[in-house]
């Protein structure tokens, strides 16, 4: 009678935990300001993971109306209690090194360079405003450094910087019909992406033609032209590549993201760095739902495989969720009943999340460590 009494108590607490509705596992969250201020309360849920982590992956859905509102608060978070100065973003090192030129001088002419020669949004140029604006305030050892990791995919920004880079002087022969022309292109008041980059084209067939006498007259200056250069190749390539392969075209420009990443990491070995990218480049396990992502590995993936440590990972993984529209590619990485759970919430504030572990019910994700609920509606 002992032996059954114990045997039904045993299968009733089984029952109990196997029929418990994975939506009551508990959820640590806490609303958090957009405002671009100071004030980062609710950021508490993320002071261990501060303290513990070296590389922070923020991922976004594009084209939302909040994310710029998102990335500044982090930001200016991550800097601020952390003291993070570098922050790696998801556009070609050109574009990011017009924004720098802004950041740091805060000049109204170096902003209307960014929006001359950059093809982006009004809400990137506030943005930009905002941040630069930010950057001024600081004292010179916790300035913000960025580095564009992407390829170089704007032409007109990076023939910009090109020309910038040039050395004084008359170039040679070989070299001075197709330079004016890019000068003269970028002086256009109607400037056309097509024409930018039938002209990194041309610059680049130029340069096989000529290399040599193009680097003798460079001098000191060709190590920084050089990289531009092969910025444009790659950003050529992956292009082409993308009419034949599609698969392998996004496999090749997550290779380039992580070499970027790591020079990037390497020439500051003891600093912490911010990732701002969009959320596929953001996932801590690879995905085959997609046939053209079968088997994909992202950038912070790869990260995370080669920095590992006995202490465990050292990337956290954050991610912009917005609760409207659910597409194919959000049901892939948030079940039914972790939507539901995130749904409720604070419709005024942003909220951030910290999951449970992978494997605690559906409530967890085995992509990230922390989301941030964001309502505003896609415009």
């Amino acid at each position: 009678m002992l032996v059954r009494s114990i045997a039904l108590l045993c299968c009733g607490w089984l029952l109990l935990l196997g029929s418990a509705p994975p939506t009551e596992v508990k959820l640590h969250r806490s609303s958090i300001s957009r405002a671009n201020n100071d004030n980062f309360k609710g950021f508490e849920l993320l002071d261990d993971d501060l303290a513990r982590h070296k590389y922070f992956f923020l991922g976004e859905k594009h084209h939302h109306p909040g994310n710029y509102d998102g990335q500044l608060k982090f930001i200016r978070y991550f800097n601020a209690q952390g003291g993070i100065r570098l922050i790696a973003i998801e556009r070609g090192p050109a574009f990011v090194h017009l924004l720098q030129r802004y950041l740091n001088s805060g000049e109204t002419a170096h902003l209307d360079d960014l929006k001359n020669y950059t093809f982006s949004t009004p809400d990137f140029y506030q943005f930009a405003e905002k941040l630069a604006a930010y950057q001024q305030g600081l004292p010179q050892e916790q300035r913000l450094i960025l580095r564009g990791i992407d390829l170089e995919n704007q032409s007109a920004a990076a023939l910009k910087v090109f020309t910038m880079r040039l050395p004084e002087g008359n170039p040679p022969t070989a070299w001075e019909a197709l330079l004016t022309q890019v000068k003269n292109a970028l002086e256009a008041p109607e400037m056309v992406r097509q024409t930018f980059d039938s002209l990194r084209n041309a610059v680049l067939t130029n340069m096989n033609a000529h290399a040599r006498v193009f680097e003798q007259w460079a001098g000191q200056d060709y190590p920084g032209l050089h990289e531009l250069l092969v910025g444009m190749d790659q950003s050529k390539n992956y292009y082409l590549l993308r009419e034949k392969d599609l698969s392998r075209a996004y496999q090749y420009r997550e290779v380039k993201l992580f070499q970027n990443f790591r020079n990037f990491a390497s020439a500051f070995p003891d600093e912490k760095i911010v990732a701002q990218m969009g959320q596929i480049h953001t996932l801590k396990q690879p995905i085959a739902e997609w046939e053209e992502l079968k088997n994909w590995q992202s950038l912070a993936s790869r990260v995370e495989k080669g920095t590992k440590t006995k202490e465990g990972s050292i990337v956290c993984c954050i991610t912009y969720h917005y609760l409207h529209g659910q597409s194919d590619w959000d049901k892939q990485l948030f079940s039914k009943e972790l939507n539901e759970v995130l749904l409720k919430g604070s419709r005024s504030f942003m909220e951030l999340v910290r999951l449970p572990p992978s494997g605690k019910a559906s409530l967890s994700s085995p992509y990230f460590q922390y989301v941030v609920v964001n309502r505003l509606r896609k415009r």
